[in-house]
């Protein structure tokens, strides 16, 4: 009778730890996609107040591939993980998502090292006079797709040391997702920003 107590003491508790939680990562993915908007526009601007009508279509592609993606992981971790009611399963099945997310680290940095040989080496006249003019825009999006998408997710892999605690592994696991659709973001952008100068 105790035990069945303790048991559903701790599945009150970890019930309000999911309800808590939802409210905070939805604010934290809205906070973040807000960020997002504002970095994209601001690169793509190039310091201007006014965004240049040839970055408007890497601008908007890329602002609606990276917000549907945050939307996306937010409903799918609520409806898979929050749902749960039992602190084993719920840090098992998130341990299970984390190690995707790993295999996704270690696959980044060779996507952005075969786009930057492929815009590189590309025999077009066209892809080098892209680059020419565009050097400095193309080279801010690799630092920044580098940094949210290798740099930042490996800082927060490190910072991750208690992997029994729900909230401090939900709110890791969030922001690990949130930095790597960044850099995927920033991926596109740079597909996009070649591909309107390339017309």
């Amino acid at each position: 009778m105790y035990q069945k107590k303790n048991e559903h003491k701790e599945n009150e508790n970890i019930e309000q730890i999911n309800d808590e939680m939802t409210s905070r990562l939805l604010m934290l993915n809205i906070f973040f996609g807000i960020i997002f908007i504002a970095i994209a526009y601001y690169i793509l601007s190039e310091k201007n107040y006014i965004l240049p009508s040839i970055n408007k279509l890497p601008f908007y592609s890329t602002i609606i591939f990276t917000l549907f993606f945050l939307a996306y992981h937010y409903y799918d971790e609520k409806h898979t993980i929050l749902d749960i009611n039992d602190k084993e399963k719920e840090l098992e099945k998130l341990q299970t998502i984390m190690k995707s997310d790993k295999t996704i680290i270690t696959t980044f940095p060779l996507v952005l090292f075969a786009l930057g040989i492929l815009l590189r080496d590309v025999p077009c006249g066209a892809c080098v006079k892209v680059l020419r003019y565009n050097y400095k825009l193309i080279m801010n999006l690799f630092l920044l797709a580098t940094l949210f998408g290798v740099v930042i997710p490996f800082l927060i892999d490190t910072l991750i040391i208690d992997y029994n605690d729900l909230r401090r592994l939900l709110l890791f696991e969030n922001l690990e997702f949130i930095s790597i659709s960044y850099g995927f973001g920033f991926i596109l952008t740079i597909l996009s920003v070649v591909y309107v100068n390339n017309k």
